[in-house]
């Protein structure tokens, strides 16, 4: 009988579920760049869902969760099957670091790859078209990384007809998260080629300042188990918010270098105008005050205080409307 899952070296049945790896290039010592795999195939026939982690190297609930929820599986559960990438940016995370050591390159801003390019470009080209490339639904799992602080985001897209569009809104509800954060398609990550091939995904913002967190990191798992629920691959209810706030924006960039001192944390309810940090240089004098552009939520800050002109400070999510 042939296999229901065959990636890499996993070959899995029915009922199985297993650890394996995805070659993605040769290395000089005859070992492989991979792409770790955990995967398991319910007992009945069903969706598949690929969950992902790990894009940016110094983000770590989405793996941890990943490997803990993975090991829950009964697949006697389960319909369908459940593909999990713990670290897609093996390079970055090997060392913590946003961009690959590598290339210097960001993943999330390349996808969908190239055969052909620098190492990032080929593991996300491995990564779409080998593994995304099979999911009915996609969850990708970030974190706030080394230098920001954030508040639970679920990052959706509004794309397409009606009936994909609506589909799209309904899996970002079914996170369980109140915080969706609606995108604009702009950054080329892997949610958003995702969207574009046709495949409901969605992108998670769970964590913060490149830690661990036990609440962060049960949210993370929770997020996970919510969208297996909503697919229709476990059985089960969902753990959802009364309500959704749907917010707009970007973060705002520095004009000023030096070290950026926060105001204002993340999760406060902030006016237009307000103070929200400033940039002071290295002799002490204010450089730059950073000031909401609008009435909002403050969805994330900087935390790591040291900041180049250009650099991240602050997001303020602009409240579009509320679901209930």
């Amino acid at each position: 009988m042939p296999p229901i899952l065959e990636l890499g070296t996993l070959s899995l049945q029915r009922g199985q579920k297993a650890a394996g790896s995805l070659p993605v290039a040769p290395r000089g010592d005859g070992t492989s760049v991979i792409l770790p795999l955990l995967a398991a195939v319910g007992s009945e026939e069903g969706p598949t869902l690929v969950v992902s982690g790990g894009v940016h190297g110094d983000e770590y609930e989405g793996p941890r969760a990943i490997q803990l929820l993975w090991q829950q599986l009964d697949t006697s559960q389960m319909h369908g099957t459940w593909i999990g990438v713990p670290a897609v940016n093996l390079p970055a995370f090997e060392v913590g670091r946003r961009e690959s050591p590598v290339d210097g390159v960001n993943m999330n801003r390349i996808f969908p790859g190239r055969p052909e390019g620098f190492l990032s470009d080929r593991i996300a080209h491995a990564f779409m078209e080998q593994v995304v490339a099979r999911a009915d639904f996609y969850l990708d799992i970030h974190a706030g990384g080394n230098g920001f602080s954030m508040v639970p985001t679920i990052i959706f897209l509004e794309s397409g007809n009606e009936a994909f569009r609506a589909r799209e809104r309904a899996l970002a509800r079914a996170a369980g998260v109140e915080v969706l954060w609606k995108g604009t398609g702009g950054w080329s990550s892997a949610h958003v080629e995702a969207v574009r091939r046709g495949i409901p995904a969605i992108l998670a913002e769970i964590g913060e300042e490149g830690r661990c967190k036990r609440e962060r990191l049960d949210l993370a798992m929770r997020v996970i188990h919510n969208v297996m629920i909503h697919a229709g691959i476990l059985p089960g209810e969902q753990a959802l918010p009364e309500r959704w706030n749907v917010v707009s924006g970007t973060y705002m960039q520095s004009g000023a270098g030096g070290c950026f001192y926060a105001s204002a944390q993340a999760g406060d309810w902030v006016r237009e105008g307000e103070n929200l940090g400033t940039i002071i240089n290295l002799w002490g004098e204010p450089m730059e005050s950073v000031t909401a552009p609008h009435d909002g939520l403050v969805v994330s800050t900087r935390t790591f205080p040291s900041i180049r002109p250009g650099e991240w400070t602050t997001f303020v999510g602009k409240i579009l409307e509320t679901w209930e």
